[in-house]
């Protein structure tokens, strides 16, 4: 079973969709939980919401994902990009953005690699 995160649209939902043509069942994830995935993929798919940024979350969606099977891929593809201009955009904004990949690569790392979550 494949978990790949931002599966709401663009690249993450294309890698979910092309893993589950290649016969992967897949755990589709984003802030919130992306049904438009799991509608184009089929009984396959299953929708989890994630905020890659949030440790609970995460382990959620482990234990959930116990219920369906073992993963045995990650695709951490959720990102945070506000779309705007450099001279748009305030401190906190791009404070965000800078801190969304080391969060969900260590937090997500660190839930994916817990065999027994009880």
């Amino acid at each position: 079973m494949a978990l790949v995160t931002g599966a709401a649209q663009g690249i993450g939902q294309a890698i979910a969709v092309a893993l589950a043509e290649r016969g992967a069942q897949v755990i589709a994830t984003d802030l919130t939980p992306p049904n438009g995935t799991v509608e184009k993929i089929g009984p396959a798919a299953h929708a989890f919401q994630l905020d890659v940024t949030q440790e609970e979350d995460w382990r959620s969606v482990w234990v959930k994902s116990r219920d369906i099977g073992d993963v045995d891929i990650v695709v951490n593809n959720a990102g945070y990009f506000p779309n705007r201009s450099i001279d748009e955009l305030d401190l906190p904004t791009w404070r965000k953005t800078m801190a969304c990949a080391p969060i969900k690569l260590t937090i997500g790392s660190k839930h994916c690699d817990e065999p027994a979550l009880g």
